[in-house]
């Protein structure tokens, strides 16, 4: 579906863009990887962040949700599964 796809797209970049600068923001003004900070100095980066990553998230299930809507779910399993060679003259390469 075609606004699926443009959902998602939009999603994407939004959340893409929008994660990467709340969490450059809060380490531009401090905050270092794998700390605990108590005091709540980066609550505001970090649940902007949240929002971002959640945009991202529904981006991928729509994502998701059109790729099993074209292809349906029995095409898309059927990615992953052995292909039985019906054609007898092929052989493999020694």
């Amino acid at each position: 579906s075609q606004k699926l796809a443009n959902l998602h797209f939009w999603f994407h970049l939004l959340g893409g863009i929008g994660m990467g600068a709340f969490m450059g923001m809060a380490g531009l003004k401090g905050m270092l990887r794998r700390t605990l900070y108590f005091n709540g100095e980066y609550d505001l980066y970090m649940i902007l962040a949240l929002v971002c990553g959640a945009l991202l998230l529904i981006a991928f299930l729509l994502f998701f949700i059109n790729i099993v809507m074209t292809v349906g779910l029995e095409g898309l399993i059927g990615i992953f599964k052995p292909v039985k060679n019906k054609n007898k003259d092929l052989v493999p390469a020694e």
